[in-house]
């Protein structure tokens, strides 16, 4: 009896540029106050882009090189007083 044919190996979809995003905020003014204040952490840019209609201003890190990476900066961005940051790809 000829063994059983192990299904193919499935990679995990590429999740092109990681980065890490300090918040989302509707005041332009507000962003780059936050960009400010976390451009030492790294390579800080102020996206703009609309949710629901309404204009925002993402506050982003990165892109970064790995999922690892992204963790460990969001770790910083948290202990800069970003408690709702997150890791984003996009």
């Amino acid at each position: 009896m000829a063994p059983a044919r192990r299904p193919a190996a499935v990679q995990a979809k590429d999740p092109g540029r990681i980065f890490v995003q300090a918040g989302a905020f509707a005041v332009p003014e507000n962003a780059r106050r936050v960009r400010a204040r976390i451009a030492a952490l790294g390579n800080v840019e102020v996206v703009p882009g609309t949710a629901h209609g309404t204009a925002l201003y993402r506050v982003r890190l990165g892109p970064v090189a790995s999922a690892a990476e992204a963790q460990r900066l969001l770790a910083r961005v948290v202990d800069s007083g970003y408690p709702g940051a997150r890791v984003v790809a996009e």
